[in-house]
């Protein structure tokens, strides 16, 4: 398994807490759920290659996502909470 680091709100990260020490899940679980969730509402029938612009292939999933897809992650994180 990969382990992922990102940077979230410090007040979206405490509703995150509180919505699943309410809802007896683990924060982990909570995320790779959305994660999935959003995989499959836009599946790719290919890998895209590697982008040139990251020549060691080091780039984090953040670096090459793009700001609508981490927008889209963003927002369904919201709406969990809400």
């Amino acid at each position: 398994m990969s382990h992922l680091s990102f940077e979230l709100d410090s007040d979206l990260h405490r509703q995150l807490k509180i919505d699943c020490a309410r809802s007896g899940a683990t924060v982990a679980e909570v995320v790779r759920g959305l994660i999935r969730a959003h995989l499959q509402r836009h599946p790719k029938s290919e890998p895209e290659p590697r982008s040139s612009a990251f020549p060691s292939g080091s780039a984090s999933a953040a670096d090459e996502a793009s700001g609508s897809e981490k927008s889209s992650l963003a927002q369904m994180l919201e709406r969990k909470l809400s």
